[in-house]
């Protein structure tokens, strides 16, 4: 069983991918919390597998809070593997959930980092179509090897950590959690048509939509809103003004 979370796209396409080779169920980790879900039975030779964005160094938030509730019934030290999407690095983010697992009884058996166009635009801009189908298309080699890796059953960390990863997970990143989000920014403008995406993609159930929507304090800022907007009409701040929007164009959901 492959565990996913995805807010634009590219680690939902890798957690595919991967499941349809390994002949694994896939499963949304959203889904999953907002069903109260969290107990699962494994078969002896069943995979078990994380597939995730990075958010400022490390795994989101959603993702740690599920690893913390999971009961895996029947587990035999099965394989277990983790795939982190990200635009550049990804700091101590596998180490950090090796000692998750562990506090569960679980092993980690390996690790891998894919890297994905950005759909950050409270930083970034969004990259040139030539671009983003360029990085999606060593992308798809990576997760061959990857496919290749898992089939043999290999311990192996593939991951590129970036400089001062301490720094970056250890420090930035619980400063980010605590400061960084602030769903207050997000508002929609005069373009806004009230079609509820926003509200029916939110992972966190924090968006509701009467007239205009509106945002809780329940958010990820895993940018879902922002980026699948079909008018392009919700924005955060002046951050993301005249920028343009990502989603993984090759993921099918």
């Amino acid at each position: 069983m492959i565990f996913y979370f995805s807010g634009t796209g590219n680690s939902l396409w890798a957690a595919e991918k991967i499941s349809i080779a390994q002949g694994q169920k896939l499963f949304s980790i959203a889904d999953e919390i907002k069903k109260n879900n969290f107990e699962y039975t494994l078969d002896d030779s069943e995979l078990v597998g994380f597939v995730f964005p990075i958010y400022a160094w490390n795994a989101p938030k959603m993702v740690v809070d599920f690893i913390n509730k999971l009961k895996l019934k029947n587990y035999k030290a099965n394989y277990t593997f983790a795939i982190s999407t990200c635009e550049a690095n990804v700091g101590y983010t596998m180490r950090n959930l090796k000692d998750t697992l562990n506090s569960k009884g679980l092993e980690l058996d390996s690790g891998f980092s894919i890297a994905m166009p950005s759909n950050y635009i409270i930083l970034t801009h969004v990259k040139s179509k030539t671009s983003i189908e360029a990085i999606l298309d060593t992308a798809e080699e990576r997760i061959e090897e990857i496919n290749t890796s898992i089939d043999k059953r290999e311990n192996k960390f593939e991951i590129t950590l970036g400089h001062f990863p301490y720094i970056k997970s250890k420090l930035i990143n619980p400063l980010f959690m605590k400061y960084g989000i602030k769903p207050k920014k997000f508002f929609a403008s005069n373009s806004c048509i009230s079609c509820g995406l926003c509200e029916k993609v939110c992972p966190t159930n924090n968006i509701k939509v009467d007239g205009k929507p509106k945002w809780g304090t329940n958010c990820t800022q895993c940018l879902a809103c922002i980026n699948r907007c079909p008018k392009k009409a919700i924005e955060y701040g002046k951050s993301t003004r005249d920028k343009g929007r990502y989603y993984n164009p090759r993921c099918k959901k």
